[in-house]
C-alpha cells in the first residue's frame, strides 16, 4: 500500500509500520513536500506519534525522537506522551517517552499532579554514569528552579549506585516527594549554589516530607561544600523518611542532610532504612548546636556509644531517640527512648541498654525504666 496518497491538506495520514526503512511504510518514508505543517502519523514499530516541522530541516535526526525525511522538506518530531497520566519513562537512549531532562519537565509542568519518572536506562559505554543529569550546570548558566509538583524518581530495584542523577549546580529541585529503587540522587554543591532540594507548603504548620526508598540513596559528591538538603531555622518540621533500605550518603567532609539553628528534622527510619545491618555512612547529617534531630524509628535502629556526635562529628543539636511503638532499639543510657516532646516512651517500650553491667534490656513501665525483674535502672 502507498502511504502517500493522500491530499496535502490531510493532517492525519494512515499508520505506518517503521520508523525507518521501507519508504512505503515508514516515517522517513513519506514524502513532505505535499504535506501540510503539523501532519502527524502513528508509528506502529514504537507505538509513537510523530509531527512534521516543516520548517526544520536542519536538526540533527537520530532515527527515534527526529526523524528525516528520504523526499521533502522538514522533520519528524516524536511527540510528547498523552499529558496528565503521571508516569513517564525517562531515557537518555531514546526508547522511553523522553530522553532529555527539558522533555522531562515539559510534562511535569502540564500535568496537574504528581508525575513518577521512571529512570531505568544503567550507565554504558554510550552513556556513562551518571546517565541522569538534571541541568543546567554551574555560572555562567543560568540557574533554574524546577517545580516537581510532588513527582519521585523510581528505579528498578538493584545496588544503590545502579543509576545515578545527577543534580547540577545550577538546578534546583523543588518539592520533589521521593525517590525509590536501585538509583541515587546525588549534588555536589559549592558554597553560593542555589540549593539542591527545597520545599514550600501552603502553610508553615504543614510538615516538609521527603522520602528515600526501596535501597535508594541520597549522596552528597566528595567535591561538595554544600549540603544536598538544608533544613531552614523556620520551626516547620522536617521528615526525612528512610525506608527499607533507603540511605544516605557524604563522600567527602560535608553533611548531605543539614539543619540549621533552630531547624526541627524528624529522621524516620522504617524497616531497615539505615539499617547498622549494612553499617550507615558516617558525616550524611549535619546540625546546628540550636537545632532539634529526632530519631523516630520502629525499631530497627541501634545507637551505639556515639553515634549522634562521634560517628556524625557534624551533627551538634540536641538528638533524641523517639521510636514510634514498643521496640527502642539498642545503645548507651544517654539515648534512652523518649515521646515527642520529651516524655516516656510507649508503655512496654524495651530499650537494650549497653551502659548497664553486662548490658540488658530494660522497658518503660509508665513511669520509670526496669529490668526483667521490674527494678529500677
Amino acid at each position: 500500500m502507498n502511504k502517500q496518497a493522500f491530499p496535502a491538506s490531510l493532517l492525519i495520514l494512515s499508520p505506518v509500520l517503521t520508523r525507518a526503512g521501507d519508504p512505503s511504510s515508514s516515517v522517513a518514508g513519506l514524502a513532505t513536500t505535499p504535506l501540510a505543517d503539523g501532519a502527524l502519523v502513528y508509528c506502529q514499530e514504537n507505538g509513537f506519534e510523530y509531527q512534521l516541522d516543516r520548517q526544520d530541516s536542519t536538526t540533527i535526526a537520530d532515527g527515534v525522537n527526529v526523524i528525516a525525511p528520504l523526499s521533502g522538506p522538514g522533520r519528524w518530531f516524536r511527540r510528547l506522551p498523552a499529558q496528565n497520566t503521571g508516569v513517564l519513562v525517562w531515557r537518555p537512549d531514546g526508547l522511553g517517552d523522553v530522553r532529555t531532562w527539558d522533555e522531562v519537565m515539559a510534562v511535569v509542568s502540564s500535568n496537574t499532579g504528581p508525575t513518577t519518572i521512571y529512570c531505568p536506562q544503567p550507565p554504558s559505554v554510550q552513556f556513562p554514569a551518571p546517565v541522569y543529569v538534571v541541568q543546567p550546570g554551574p555560572p555562567p548558566a543560568t540557574p533554574v528552579v524546577w517545580d516537581m509538583k510532588g513527582s519521585q524518581f523510581v528505579a528498578p530495584r538493584g545496588p544503590h549506585d545502579a543509576i545515578q542523577i545527577q543534580i547540577r549546580r545550577g538546578a534546583t529541585l523543588l518539592n520533589l516527594a521521593r525517590i525509590a529503587g536501585g538509583l541515587r540522587l546525588q549534588a555536589s554543591k559549592q558554597a553560593g549554589d542555589p540549593q539542591a532540594l527545597t520545599f514550600t507548603t501552603a502553610d508553615p504548620s504543614i510538615s516538609v516530607v521527603f522520602v528515600v526508598d526501596d535501597g535508594a540513596e541520597l549522596k552528597n559528591l566528595g567535591s561538595a561544600t554544600d549540603a544536598v538538603l538544608t533544613v531552614p531555622g523556620t520551626g516547620q518540621e522536617y521528615y526525612v523518611v528512610f525506608n527499607q533500605m533507603g540511605t544516605a550518603q557524604a563522600d567527602g567532609g560535608y553533611p548531605t542532610v543539614v539543619a540549621l539553628a533552630g531547624a526541627v528534622l524528624n529522621v524516620n527510619v522504617l524497616s531497615g532504612g539505615l539499617s547498622l545491618d549494612t553499617f550507615q555512612p558516617p558525616n550524611w547529617i549535619g546540625s546546628d548546636p540550636a537545632a532539634n534531630v529526632r530519631w523516630i524509628h520502629d525499631g530497627t535502629m541501634a545507637f551505639p556509644l556515639g553515634f549522634w556526635t562521634g560517628y556524625h562529628p557534624n551533627n551538634a543539636g540536641t538528638n533524641v531517640n523517639q521510636p514510634t511503638g514498643i521496640g527502642g532499639g539498642m545503645g548507651p543510657q544517654a539515648y534512652r527512648p523518649t515521646f515527642q516532646g520529651g516524655g516516656g516512651p510507649s508503655v512496654g517500650c524495651m530499650y537494650f541498654d549497653t551502659d548497664e553491667v553486662p548490658p540488658v534490656p530494660i522497658w518503660w513501665d509508665s513511669t520509670q525504666w526496669v529490668d526483667s525483674a521490674g527494678l529500677p535502672v
